[in-house]
């Protein structure tokens, strides 16, 4: 097992079916994704219509979200915008450098998921290098769903959309 950690950030998109400015949003953070070259991972999480997850709400609570859409990068930085935008691409990739160079990675995970029929099977590892207590949320995401999106039509692919907590979506506590 290497004992060298990559560092990756996360960036979560609080949206609707029923939200026209969620595409542009959907579009920036992909862009962003692609800019970084594996650095930042993606999750949407929809909070009403079709593609709802339950915890969304419960999720968003601490970051004092009151519209659609808003991403929230590392947990500490928040994004808005209505069109497709270099002025939010930018703000998600520095705000993913400054993580990267401000905060360094004490904590690595793998995980492993194999499907069989209807049966999932998660292998979950942590990687720590300092004692604290950490917290720890699996969402299963899914990718390639053709449903409506206003401002995307009845045949909007959406990715990356939480469908399911495998841990208590505010976390589980690991103590080390």
């Amino acid at each position: 097992i290497s004992s060298e950690f990559v560092h990756r950030s996360l960036a979560m998109r609080i949206t609707a079916d029923w939200c026209s400015n969620c595409p542009s949003m959907a579009y920036s953070m992909e862009t962003a994704k692609e800019d970084l070259q594996g650095k930042l991972e993606l999750v949407n999480l929809h909070e009403s219509g079709g593609l709802t997850f339950n915890d969304t709400y419960t999720m968003r609570l601490p970051y004092n979200i009151t519209g659609y859409p808003t991403c929230i990068v590392d947990g500490r930085a928040k994004a808005v915008n209505y069109s497709p935008s270099s002025y939010t691409i930018n703000i998600i990739k520095n705000v993913v450098y400054e993580t990267e160079y401000a905060y360094p990675v004490t904590t690595g995970i793998a995980l492993e998921s194999t499907l069989t029929g209807s049966q999932l099977e998660v292998d979950l590892s942590l990687y720590i290098k300092e004692a604290d207590e950490y917290k720890v949320t699996v969402l299963l995401l899914e990718d390639d769903i053709i449903a409506y999106q206003s401002g995307g039509g009845n045949d909007y692919e959406h990715d990356h959309v939480a469908r399911l907590s495998l841990s208590e979506c505010t976390g589980d506590v690991v103590a080390i």
